[in-house]
């Protein structure tokens, strides 16, 4: 019998040592990959069952909203947004037609003075009044936040009595809520809006056609803006 040198007996020792580590890696790797196909299986199964339950939810909000909607449309719960007032328009004519009061220049002037020093008390008494002259709407609007409001001029209704001080050459200094005019009568206040004016004003607004053709309301709007900008300058 040969004797193993112990170089020998180091090297098969080692050999063995090698192909013990190396089945060893093969087992913990084996069980690794299992255990990560475990996680993988488990998350997919969580991610099938977070997919489901929004489905789920989307489904019930979707659900719920409709049948929101359908209260709602059957006048079963308040509206979320305030009704704008519910009148009907006068017959169409060439002339725009104005919802408002009849007023006075001079008590325009006055009004429009006295909102505007409340609504800027840093501005002199002199530049409030040159301002609310200039542009008396704006100080109405402010107050009492109708942005359709403005003034204009409307024909003498036949028959009609109108105190002397709202005549100006023949015609009726209006004070209108807004006009039968699309852009006007998209931004037509509530009905609350309108109840608190008509107890400041003393009396119910009436329709009335603006002495001028309705295409000159079409740019009411933005002029209506670029004067309010004006008016606190």
């Amino acid at each position: 019998m040969v004797k193993s040198s112990g170089f020998e007996r180091w090297l098969d020792f080692n050999s063995q040592d090698n192909t013990l580590l190396a089945g060893r890696k093969f087992l913990w790797l084996n069980g690794t990959m299992e255990y990560l196909d475990k996680i993988r299986r488990g998350i997919v199964k969580q991610v099938v069952a977070w997919v489901l339950e929004c489905a789920k939810s989307t489904s019930a909000s979707y659900l719920g909203e409709a049948k929101q909607d359908e209260q709602r449309d059957s006048g079963r719960t308040e509206p979320h947004r305030p009704h704008r007032i519910n009148i009907t328009l006068p017959p169409p004519q060439r002339n725009a037609q104005m919802y408002g009061y009849h007023i006075s220049q001079k008590w325009l002037d006055e009004t429009a003075f006295f909102f505007l020093a409340k609504l800027h008390p840093d501005i002199s008494e002199t530049k409030a009044r040159t301002n609310a002259q200039a542009n008396p709407s704006y100080s109405f609007r402010k107050t009492f936040h109708i942005q359709s409001i403005t003034t204009s001029y409307a024909i003498l209704p036949p028959g009609q009595i109108v105190p002397a001080e709202c005549i100006v050459n023949g015609a009726v200094l209006v004070l209108y809520i807004f006009n039968d005019q699309s852009e006007s009568y998209r931004r037509r206040p509530t009905q609350k809006q309108v109840d608190e004016l008509t107890r400041f004003m003393g009396r119910e607004p009436q329709w009335w056609v603006d002495v001028l053709p309705a295409r000159r309301n079409h740019g009411e709007a933005g002029l209506g803006v670029m004067l309010d900008v004006a008016c606190i300058i």
